[in-house]
């Protein structure tokens, strides 16, 4: 009876550990394959993040090469308050941290602190955009390990008003006016992806980036304009109308053996890089190409010279113009 007894505990205890056994390898099997992306896909959502990688906006230049138009780096200061408001030592010292980075960029640091504890749990937050590589260089001087910065392209205008109304501008939205908004298929870039690991501080863990989709630069776009040709035009045509008491002007130069335009010149002028300051309709492209008028008698000398250009008429040929000129539609055209 001894012997019995012990061998259905032994039984009972073989038995115990096989259904915790097969609980387990259950539980295992669910985790592991059953809900494996789901459970990934979440771990991923915590651990992971995507950020942007911009494609650099082609060029505009002159005929001789002379940049018009081009991109510059600028960068986005963004923040993690979770980590900055941890309850640590370092946690004391955001608001003189964020005191210092307001010095840098004129920003008031109460409006700044507050934003970030508007929501303390959040990974992620922007303090400002756009900043020059100098502004973000005095930034990175601080060594704060809650802000991150993003890198990316902005549109820069080196010569200001010279064939400003020429190449248009970006805003917001994109493209707007000029070559910039007509040019757009041959000068667009293509943003890409990237997305990494971070670990506990929002650092990104090393051997974790991942490019998913890459980013394309566009192209170069070169015009016939003389950029030195453009700014005298433009010098001599604003003298002019300001002392004509002209509304607006335009003017074009164009080279007879080819044809090519070699200034296109409006009056008032716009600088892109402040395009916001003056009259929209000033900024929304050149009038040589959008406003239509009336050339009237300018026209006849250009006639002259092209009859005599061709040899069908001499300085001295006389023309008998009649009142009226019928068309072969029956209507006419009366002088």
């Amino acid at each position: 009876m001894r012997t019995r007894s012990g061998r259905a505990r032994i039984s009972l205890a073989v038995l115990i550990v096989f259904a915790i056994v097969a609980v387990f390898v259950v539980r295992l099997v669910d985790i592991q394959v059953v809900r494996a992306d789901e459970f990934n896909a979440a771990s991923l959502d915590k651990r992971g993040r995507e950020v942007t990688t911009y494609g650099v906006r082609g060029d505009i230049v002159d005929a001789h090469g002379a940049v018009l138009a081009d991109s510059v780096l600028r960068y986005d200061i963004t923040a993690s308050p979770r980590v900055a408001l941890l309850p640590t030592d370092a946690a004391v010292s955001v608001p003189a941290d964020l005191a210092a980075i307001a010095a840098i960029t004129k920003q008031d640091p109460a409006a700044l602190y507050a934003a970030m504890t508007a929501n303390p749990k959040s990974d992620f937050m922007y303090l400002i955009k756009n900043v020059t590589l100098d502004v973000f260089e005095q930034i990175d001087a601080l060594e704060i390990s809650w802000i991150y910065p993003e890198r990316k392209s902005a549109r820069s205008y080196p010569n200001g008003q010279i064939a400003g109304n020429l190449v248009g501008y970006i805003g917001t939205d994109g493209p707007q006016a000029g070559l910039e908004l007509s040019e757009d298929q041959c000068l667009a870039s293509a943003n890409g992806s990237t997305s990494f690991e971070k670990g506990e501080d929002g650092t990104a863990l090393p051997g974790s980036e991942v490019v998913s989709k890459p980013s394309k630069d566009g192209g170069a776009l070169r015009l016939t304009i003389d950029r030195d040709l453009q700014f005298y035009v433009q010098q001599r045509m604003e003298q002019t109308a300001i002392q004509l008491g002209a509304t607006w002007t335009t003017a074009v130069v164009i080279r007879i053996a080819d044809g090519h335009l070699m200034a296109v010149s409006d009056w008032p002028t716009v600088d892109p890089n402040t395009v916001h300051s003056g009259p929209v309709d000033q900024a929304a492209g050149s009038r040589a190409f959008s406003t239509p008028y009336e050339p009237g008698s300018t026209m006849k000398a250009l006639t002259a010279a092209s009859l005599v250009d061709s040899g069908a008429a001499n300085p001295g040929s006389g023309v008998v113009a009649p009142y009226s000129l019928p068309q072969a539609d029956g209507s006419s055209i009366s002088d």
